[in-house]
Formats: C-alpha cells, structure tokens, sequence
C-alpha cells in the first residue's frame, strides 16, 4: 500500500514538472513588431529603472522647449525603432535614419545595420517593464517603448 503511494506521488509530480516546464512564457518575436519610441534618456548618473519617471518628465521638458526655441528642430529629437515583420528595420536618430535587419535573442533585440558586418546595436529587453533599453558608451540609457496602434 506504501508504495502504491509513492509512486502515485512521484507520478503527480512528473506530471506537474511537465507542466511548468511546458509554461516557458520565452518573448516571440510578433510582440516586438512595432515602433518603439525612446521615451526617456537616463544619464550615467542615474539609474535605471529608479530615475525612469523623472527621466521621462525630463524628456517631455526637453522637446517641449525645443519646439519653442525652434519649431523647425522636429528632426533633432527624433529617436525611433522600426520592427517590421519580414525582419527588416528602420532605426531613426536625430536626422538620420538607418535600415537593416533585426534578430530576437534570448534577452534582447539586436539591430543588424545594413552593410555591416555583424549587429551594430543591441537593445537589452526589460521583462518587466516591457521596454528596451540601449546603452550607450559612456554609460546613458536609452529606454523605449512600444507605440500603441491608433484606431
């Protein structure tokens, strides 16, 4: 009787340990088709994601008094990624724009530039918050996030 019950409790815990493994919530790549728009900028200073809210307030100042002192600096603001289905992208920054691929890796997104020979921006995906983040050099955080379909 003693073993009838534990091998229907080592049978019940197979069967659980299937499930949770078959609950791999891994990222697909359609939820990050879209366009993502850099929505704050957190300086070498600050850090990342303590100071997101003032970095957003910050940003908003920013264009905003840009838009004032010279409306025609719409461009200079402009920090955008593309993600289209068939794998292509679009990269706007500042003025420029570039195109390329892209590729879903475990915990991030990598920009492959057209004519360069291996990725030339990876974009880290915060799980948690639903954004990505691109880091630069000197150590700022650019963080976006997903533009929203307007109906």
């Amino acid at each position: 009787m003693k073993m009838k019950k534990i091998i229907a409790l080592i049978l019940t815990l197979i069967v659980a340990l299937a499930f949770v493994a078959c609950g791999d919530d891994k990222p697909e790549k359609e939820d990050y088709v879209g366009a993502w728009k850099c929505v704050a900028i957190i300086l070498p200073e600050q850090s990342y994601p303590e100071d997101f809210d003032l970095a957003v307030k910050d940003m908003k100042k920013f264009k905003k008094d840009m838009k004032k002192t010279n409306p025609d600096s719409e461009g200079l603001s402009l920090n955008y990624l593309f993600l289209k289905d068939e794998k292509t992208s679009i990269f706007f920054l500042l003025d420029e724009q570039y195109t390329g691929t892209w590729e879903l890796a475990d915990d991030s997104i990598l920009f492959y530039q057209d004519g360069a020979s291996d990725y030339s921006r990876e974009f880290k995906i915060d799980f948690e918050n639903n954004r990505l983040i691109y880091e630069l050099e000197n150590g700022s955080k650019w963080i976006y996030e997903k533009e929203e379909k307007k109906k």
